[in-house]
């Protein structure tokens, strides 16, 4: 999930640059941020188990993209559950739960707008989904 508020403490040092400059260097990607962008086009589908690769096709773009232009991505993924976070990510777990719960009634009321946005928030992006990628790329 990122370290909370490191981007506006970052924000006096930051550069704008295409990526064109970066040409012939390496670059770390944090790689589940990627995988949570895509898995928000594809969202009921993940939750609900059914086959997908869109998530993995949006990566795997964008890969294909630093590569065109000459750019080496090393993609970073999250290590283990940390046991300090371990309240946190019951309470995401929770929060996924009752997204899910929420996606799956609003679906069945035929209110398709409310059950996306739900999907969206009930995604969990599993080291399996990682995995996925990984194979590909």
């Amino acid at each position: 999930m990122g370290i909370q508020g490191l981007l506006p403490l970052l924000k006096s040092i930051m550069v704008p640059i295409h990526i064109k400059e970066l040409d012939g260097c390496c670059v770390a990607v944090d790689t589940y941020s990627w995988l949570h962008k895509g898995a928000l086009s594809c969202s009921r589908e993940l939750c609900k188990g059914l086959p997908t690769t869109r998530h993995i096709e949006y990566c795997m773009h964008r890969v294909n993209l630093l590569r065109h232009c000459g750019v080496k991505p090393i993609l970073v993924f999250d290590g283990g559950l940390l046991p300090m976070k371990g309240e946190q990510e019951n309470k995401r777990a929770r929060t996924r739960k009752e997204n899910l719960a929420r996606a799956i009634e609003h679906e069945s009321g035929g209110n398709s707008s409310a059950a996306y946005e739900c999907y969206q928030k009930a995604i969990d992006i599993s080291p399996l989904i990682a995995r996925e990628l990984i194979r590909v790329g």
